[in-house]
């Protein structure tokens, strides 16, 4: 047995001595024309991607001054060798000009660290402005490392790979509106460790559909911090074995429908969400099979619950949860009084499929502010001991995300959801029923007072006519946002309230209010008459103001909105549209 050991010993050697050296790096300063400036005011992308196809081991220099970085301006389209290292020194950065596609790619084995991405994605606008989830920064092949790179302001995914058993280490996608994934991870094996991101519009982190398996996030960070994404993780629909382990957000979701033995494992979001979902796979792999076995154990959701399947009236069906749910040891704390998501009536509800699973030492803490009180605890079909429902308000010391790179244009995110809402006013012109040409239209400001209402008395103490002398009470809040961004997550009544000057109408022509986002049903009031009602949370609708409320003194524009679940609120902007019938 020695001597074995001693004959493998000294083979592992020999092969070791056998191996190339590591190639020694190249300045991408060889390539470039003498006295370049590397400020970005000028395209290196032939000269970068000359580089990348003739060196296997390639530097981008920085500069001695943090303020003044090293910057390599570049279009689309840089791929490099196979097994290339990368490495981007302190203080440089890479610019994407405006261009669609893939910035760079990682061929097989590739490898690379330090680098600093600036997306620039305001350049972008508007002749890119299409760009979105088929846009990438880097994306890997198979087999890559990603260490230490940053993603911020891109328009599209960050990182990305349909490939497997690649690494990706300390990185950090950090963006705002108008993005794709933060990480998007659609391969098998692929290990995402000690990352964060934030504000990616989408997911911060995705690994979803058929192909995705056997990835793990772990001690991953991510949430919102100036708009509301999609959610934290998202493992909706893909196959076997993806396990999150550590991974913190404080504000959104983590979803892993129909994935199939999904293991949560010390986690933290706002709500997790399960459900038994047609991935065409995962039924072809598991027998017919798709829900199975998903593992949540001591994780804490912030805002809702964990939720796997149970009787959903907004579906107005059963939501078939899972085979052998195992939810052990979590802590839920509820911030509002509605059900934690559409998939379920109640706050934290486990529905096994087979009678089989384990629920057991979790605690609940449900809302209960003396006005209302969340739906609580249902178990169907599983085994459960030791599981407890604690009725109060709970307010957490919980972590705050920030964005370290990334930046808002808030004069250009403005532009675009008004650019947006104009066009979808322009398609939905017939459904709504818009009589004759849309002459103009003009938006309402983009923020009002607001306040809470949640015993609903605020119409019988007359809050449509005058906003309430409730002192504090009385908030200043966005318009054309969900209002959880503002006050935390809420189910019930809210009031706003905005000044309204009409314009002048000629003979001929209409004046209505245009509602272009409302979660999900309000009533509409000018000086307290009500003028007309929305309904549909995805549904934009006009309102007729009536003849004698055109006036051009100022008036009061109040909206009683109400919202039974989910975010809530005027998360549109308001317009004013005048219209003229055709000859």
């Amino acid at each position: 047995m020695k001597t074995t050991i001693t004959a493998v010993a000294l083979a592992a050697l020999t092969a070791l001595c056998a191996l190339p050296a590591a190639a020694q790096l190249v300045s991408i300063d060889a390539y470039l024309p003498a006295n370049c400036p590397t400020d970005g005011s000028v395209d290196l992308t032939e000269q970068i991607q000359s580089a990348l196809a003739a060196e296997p081991a390639l530097l981008f220099p920085g500069s001695n001054d943090p303020a003044n970085p090293r910057i390599y301006a570049t279009r689309t389209g840089l791929e490099t060798q196979e097994n290339a290292q990368i490495v981007f020194g302190p203080n440089s950065r890479l610019l994407r000009l405006p261009s669609d596609g893939v910035l760079i790619t990682l061929a097989e084995g590739a490898r690379i660290s330090g680098a600093i991405i600036d997306g620039n994605k305001y350049s972008h606008w508007p002749e890119f402005q299409d760009l979105g989830k088929n846009d990438v920064a880097i994306k890997l092949l198979n087999h890559c490392v990603v260490e230490d790179c940053v993603v911020f302001n891109h328009p599209g995914i960050a990182f990305f790979t349909y490939g497997s058993y690649n690494r990706v280490y300390r990185c950090l996608a950090d963006r705002d509106q108008w993005s794709g994934d933060g990480f998007y991870f659609r391969g098998t094996g692929n290990l995402i460790k000690d990352c964060e991101a934030y504000d990616t519009i989408r997911w911060d982190y995705c690994s979803s559909h058929s192909g995705a398996r056997q990835n793990t996030y772990v001690d991953c960070r991510g949430g919102d911090v100036n708009f509301r994404t999609y959610g934290f993780i998202d493992l909706e629909g893909s196959d076997a074995n993806n396990r999150l382990i550590r991974c913190i957000s404080p504000n959104s979701s983590i979803a892993i429908p129909g994935a199939p033995q999904t293991e949560v494992i010390e986690c933290m979001a706002s709500s997790i969400t399960f459900y038994d979902h047609q991935n065409p796979d995962s039924i072809e792999m598991y027998g017919g099979q798709r829900g199975i076995a998903p593992r949540i154990d001591g994780c804490i959701t912030t805002q809702g619950g964990i939720v796997i399947g149970g009787w959903s009236s907004l579906r107005d069906r059963m939501v078939p949860g899972a085979i052998a749910p195992m939810v052990t040891n979590n802590r839920m704390y509820k911030s509002h009084s509605g059900p934690s998501d559409g998939y379920s009536d109640w706050s934290f509800s486990v529905a096994s499929t087979d009678g089989s699973g384990v629920v057991t030492g979790n605690i609940l803490f449900e809302f209960d502010d003396g006005y209302t009180k969340g739906p609580g605890m249902n178990l169907e079909n599983v085994e459960g001991s030791d599981n407890q429902v604690v009725y109060g308000q709970w307010q957490l010391d919980l972590p705050k995300p920030k964005l370290r790179y990334g930046y808002v244009n808030e004069e250009q995110v403005t532009a675009r959801k008004f650019e947006y809402f104009r066009q979808l006013l322009a398609q939905k012109r017939e459904e709504l029923g818009v009589p004759g040409e849309i002459v103009s239209l003009e938006w309402l400001p983009l923020t009002a007072q607001f306040i809470k209402d949640p015993r609903n008395t605020g119409e019988d103490a007359g809050w449509q006519s005058a906003v309430p002398d409730e002192g504090d009470s009385v908030l200043e809040i966005p318009v054309g946002t969900h209002w959880d961004f503002s006050i935390g997550r809420y189910s019930g009544v809210g009031w706003y309230y905005l000044p309204l000057q009409t314009p002048e109408v000629p003979a001929g022509d209409d004046l209505y209010l245009y509602i272009s986002g409302i979660d999900s049903e309000a009533k509409l009031f000018i000086n307290g008459e009500l003028i007309g009602n929305h309904e549909g949370w995805d549904t934009p609708s006009l309102v007729r103001i009536p003849d004698e409320l055109r006036k051009p003194e100022q008036q009061l524009l109040t909206l009683k909105v109400y919202t039974p679940g989910g975010m809530g609120g005027v998360y549109g902007p308001l317009g004013l549209v005048l219209t003229r019938k055709g000859a």
